[in-house]
């Protein structure tokens, strides 16, 4: 993956360990990741036509991360719960948000 950043082909990768933090104060969760970058996930999906990729367990964590990205949506344009889940409707609608989950 870093190797990719290198070449420009992705503008950024962030890895998350539940159980192998380095420090106690590095996010636990991948959700946790993505809300403490809240403004540049915002920016990224709301102006900069970002594409999303979520790969992991269907039954905790993509719940968890997809909560997140409405409560983002919702936090930063201002808008209701149900506006945010709507736009990641859409997300999904147009391929630019994509899960490889499984059970």
């Amino acid at each position: 993956m870093e190797d990719f950043v290198s070449r420009k082909f992705i503008s950024a990768y962030r890895v998350c360990y539940s159980r192998d933090r380095l420090q106690e104060s590095d996010p636990k969760y991948v959700q946790d990741l993505l809300y403490a970058d809240k403004e540049n996930v915002c920016n990224l999906v709301t102006k900069r036509g970002a594409y999303l990729f979520l790969c992991g367990d269907a039954k905790n964590m993509a719940k968890d991360v997809q909560a997140t990205l409405v409560r983002i949506l919702q936090e930063c344009t201002d808008t209701t719960c149900d506006v945010a889940e709507k736009q990641i409707i859409e997300l999904e609608k147009s391929g630019k948000f994509v899960k490889d989950v499984w059970r």
